[in-house]
């Protein structure tokens, strides 16, 4: 395997894994997972909101592997989105604002 075709692996691809479920699993569903100035999202919110974002677009028609562009300001509402597409198997592409 060329160390292109290794680095993209999917088995090795585990940063939603990494950052909501390893997380939960440790018993951290009420820590703020990311913080803003007045307010904080935890782990445990961060996992259902991912996952509605997931439904959304698949009532929208994307398809797994398929591209989505975001375009949001600095807010609890990026990770939800950027995470939300990782764990629905879409590609997120964050553009700045």
């Amino acid at each position: 395997m060329d160390e292109c075709a290794r680095r993209c692996d999917p088995a090795r691809l585990q940063l939603r894994r990494d950052i909501l479920a390893r997380n939960l699993d440790a018993g951290r569903a009420h820590k703020p997972a990311f913080v803003e100035q007045n307010r904080s999202l935890t782990y445990g919110r961060l996992a259902p909101q991912g996952r509605l974002l997931g439904r959304m677009l698949r009532v929208r028609g994307i398809r797994r592997e398929e591209r989505i562009l975001i375009c949001l300001h600095d807010t609890l509402d990026w990770p939800t989105a950027f995470l939300g597409a990782i764990k629905f198997g879409a590609i997120p592409v964050p553009v700045n604002t």
